[in-house]
């Protein structure tokens, strides 16, 4: 291939490029214009939904066993069972009515009554014995748990619990309940031949030690939308610069007119001046 010829059809098409940027500017303008100023429009109006994420740890020890290998398998299985308990029905339906005694409690209270007060109420005298509440408020579609590995000496074992909202102070009150329900129902007694025992770990003292928010995300971020939109408007106006351009059949170039003519040309006179 002709060097010289690759070369011209570089320098051609740079040249179409930026005589249709300076022929369509204000075309290119008003695409991205128009495409933020849409992106600015969703920002504002989309509800948005907050993911509030807490880190729960607990410090145990299985009371049947010396063995830190199986204290740690003990505490593995445990938190394994906790974190399957915040998808069931039974801790669900637990959190429903614990948050509902918390709404309760705080329209009697007033605004200063936290879901902190009502946990540490709770945590002292628990007296639910499944009761149905007909408005669920706590969704077991919006919650997202994970467990994490034990630390090194095996004494802290956590997992991690999500919950999506309209709301982020109902995000952050709601998890807070979940993690009461999970943690009350893990502590759920029974009674059997007149003698109490644990529900489901019979062998382990389990100690709840610390929960905090570790962030609060919301799906909808005005910066992201903006700078997308951006993006998408660039490339809209430039698809349509380009689409014109190519409808355009006149002759816009030297080398267009050698090429058409089949004949050197000494001379080009366009609307942009000769060349």
């Amino acid at each position: 291939m002709d060097v010289r010829n690759t070369e011209s059809i570089g320098e051609n098409f740079l040249h179409s490029i930026i005589r249709a940027v300076r022929k369509f500017w204000i075309l290119i303008i008003a695409v991205v214009v128009a495409a933020v100023a849409v992106g600015g429009v969703i920002a504002v109006t989309k509800t948005p939904k907050y993911t509030v994420n807490e880190t729960v740890v607990y410090k145990a020890q299985n009371i049947h066993s010396d063995s830190t290998v199986n204290n740690i398998n003990a505490m593995n299985a445990f938190l394994g069972t906790i974190v399957d308990f915040c998808d069931e029905e039974v801790v669900v339906d637990r959190a429903n009515y614990y948050y509902a005694m918390y709404l309760n409690e705080k329209a009697k209270a007033g605004e200063n009554y936290t879901v902190d007060d009502y946990v540490e109420t709770v945590k002292q005298n628990d007296t639910y014995k499944y009761e149905e509440i007909n408005k669920h408020r706590i969704f077991a579609s919006n919650i997202e748990v994970t467990s994490s590995e034990a630390d090194e000496d095996g004494t802290k074992f956590s997992f991690v619990i999500k919950y999506t909202d309209l709301s982020k102070d109902a995000a952050k009150d709601k998890v807070k309940i979940l993690i009461l329900a999970a943690d009350m129902e893990s502590k759920e007694t029974v009674v059997v031949d007149n003698v109490s025992q644990n529900k489901y770990f019979a062998g382990i003292n389990s100690e709840f030690l610390d929960y905090g928010t570790g962030s609060i995300t919301s799906d909808v971020s005005v910066p992201k939308i903006l700078i997308i939109s951006f993006v998408i408007g660039l490339i809209a106006a430039f698809v349509v610069v380009y689409l014109l351009n190519m409808l355009d059949n006149t002759v816009k170039t030297k080398g267009e007119l050698q090429e058409i003519t089949g004949v050197d040309t000494l001379a080009f006179i366009s609307e942009h001046g000769g060349k």
